[in-house]
């Protein structure tokens, strides 16, 4: 008896959850590829600001030297203003093969 019931939860369950891709409308939808690497552009840019405080943070606690901390800055510093050109030029932003690229030499 236990078994059936747990059957039928799982059941409707799997109902549930895999509905939606037999849905027509579900299917035809596409996801606009400008908003996606805007909104990955968006979430570099918090990665890098973060690292940035962090960065700061870490010198003050004396965990790095002045040099390091100096290149770093630099480093990050220009990423973040690279970016942020980027996300200011919605139509001109790069493609997520380039976005990968660029991460790849940046890193």
């Amino acid at each position: 008896m236990m078994w059936i019931v747990f059957f039928i939860v799982v059941g409707f369950f799997a109902i549930y959850v895999f509905s939606p891709f037999f849905e027509r409308a579900f299917r035809n939808r596409r996801v606009a590829s400008a908003s996606v690497v805007q909104e990955n552009l968006g979430f570099r840019k918090q990665e890098i600001l973060g690292a940035l405080e962090d960065l700061e943070y870490d010198y003050k606690m004396k965990k790095m030297t002045e040099p390091d901390y100096e290149q770093l800055k630099e480093k990050l510093t220009r990423e973040a203003i690279e970016v942020m050109k980027k996300l200011e030029q919605p139509g001109k932003s790069a493609g997520p093969h380039e976005a990968e690229r660029n991460r790849k030499v940046h890193s």
